[in-house]
């Protein structure tokens, strides 16, 4: 899926999947985070059942919350945030 957002593409197919999976509950609702080339992150969610998808931006704190709460991780989490400097506990 390819769409603008404030004068942005994000294009699902130049980006890289971080994590995916239905972490909302509802049956039927499918969402994949993704890194776009520019490091900016978006979520593409989808309704089964229903012609409907959408592109939304994240902030990298919103990005970081939502892979901690997808189920089908497709990447580790220092890959997923490579600009982030995590520390052991």
């Amino acid at each position: 899926m390819r769409q603008s957002i404030g004068f942005v593409i994000y294009d699902t197919e130049k980006s890289t999947l971080l994590a995916s999976g239905s972490e909302s509950g509802i049956i039927g609702s499918y969402d994949e985070l993704y890194r776009a080339p520019s490091g900016r992150y978006f979520l593409s969610s989808a309704v089964s059942g229903y012609e409907l998808m959408t592109l939304s931006t994240l902030t990298l704190s919103q990005a970081i919350d939502r892979f901690n709460r997808l189920p089908c991780r497709e990447v580790d989490f220092e890959e997923a945030f490579p600009d982030v400097a995590f520390e052991e506990a």
